[in-house]
């Protein structure tokens, strides 16, 4: 693929259209690459390596071909600028070649099934017929809890993180579970959250612990994502920032889209060690539950097509658990 000379400056992203906006951002989390308007990428090794890219990119276009100004008329550096989408990602990316034909050629790429499978587990399509989504992730939803329950509902069309640290607790049981709306294409996710006080807990039936051995409480802080297809990988590097950033004892990922045998390596790129996985119906749902054994104990009870059960424990705690255990 050989690279094109660079005839004028790229427009500068801040007077592009929204829609030309998020794109660009999109092919930055998909290849790898950084837009600038001051340099022609004429190396893009993943898009190189990864023939894929080519053809997820020339959909994309496709789909925003509506918006024939990428850019705001009268406004920034470059005064009056008036070009296609087409033309702009074409000399970023540096190849003259590379989106070549209309948009009938790119929209015809949704008849090759791995094309349509890749805009799907990476999260850039919904619904059936597919429609394009070109969303961006805010910083995360913080919940403080106070009450011994959380429940929240997902839907998986679109992203969403929740950053939830429970009060001081000795373990807490978590209830995974989705529905697909089949005539929509849509899953809708429901994560359930029950803290154990040893107060007047109804989770475990301890009332009182003797005085020589006492368990330690402590907060729980709990990631719940859901990244709307786990392939994106963009969500994988928010993950592991997200990891270092907040320390999260675990995680619980909704919406991956991906299949049981391309999880394994998927899973250790979000950061953790160790998951349990409800598998997605076809190109929506299937949840993930990521922990590492330094940080906490998981013990999961009850394990079925579209729901999972576990209880979760800071490692330093001695009580008695289920022996049943679900893999």
């Amino acid at each position: 693929m050989a690279a094109s000379p660079q005839s004028e400056q790229l427009p500068v992203l801040g007077d592009m259209s929204p829609v030309c906006q998020s794109l660009n951002h999109v092919i930055e989390e998909q290849l790898g690459v950084t837009y600038s308007d001051d340099v022609v990428f004429d190396d893009c090794a993943e898009f190189k390596k990864t023939p894929k890219f080519l053809e997820l990119v020339k959909v994309l276009i496709a789909f925003t071909e509506g918006f024939r100004s990428c850019c705001l008329s009268g406004s920034g550096t470059h005064g009056l600028v008036c070009t296609t989408i087409r033309e702009v990602v074409g000399e970023w990316l540096g190849s003259d070649d590379m989106l070549l034909g209309d948009t009938a050629d790119g929209l015809s790429m949704l008849d090759h099934h791995h094309v349509f499978k890749e805009l799907y587990v990476r999260g850039l399509a919904h619904h059936i017929p597919p429609q394009i989504c070109l969303q961006t992730l805010k910083d995360p939803e913080r919940v403080f809890l106070e009450d011994d329950k959380y429940n929240v509902t997902l839907y998986g069309d679109h992203q969403r993180l929740i950053l939830v640290t429970t009060k001081p607790c000795f373990k807490v049981a978590i209830k995974q579970e989705y529905v697909v709306d089949l005539s929509y294409g849509v899953a809708t996710h429901k994560i359930n959250l029950r803290l154990c006080s040893h107060e007047t807990c109804g989770l475990c039936g301890h009332v009182s612990y003797f005085p020589l051995n006492p368990p330690i409480s402590q907060p729980f802080v709990i990631l719940i994502y859901n990244v709307v297809g786990a392939a994106n990988l963009g969500c994988r590097r928010r993950s592991v920032e997200l990891l270092g950033a907040y320390h999260p004892h675990l995680m619980v990922i909704t919406e991956i889209r991906i299949s049981r045998v391309r999880a394994k390596d998927n899973m250790k790129s979000f950061g953790y060690c160790h998951g349990h996985q409800l598998d997605p119906f076809g190109y929506f749902g299937g949840q993930w539950l990521l922990w590492n054994s330094s940080d906490v104990d998981l013990d999961v009870t009850m394990k079925k097509m579209c729901m999972l059960e576990s209880v979760v424990y800071h490692p330093s705690v001695e009580i008695s658990r289920s022996s049943t255990t679900v893999n």
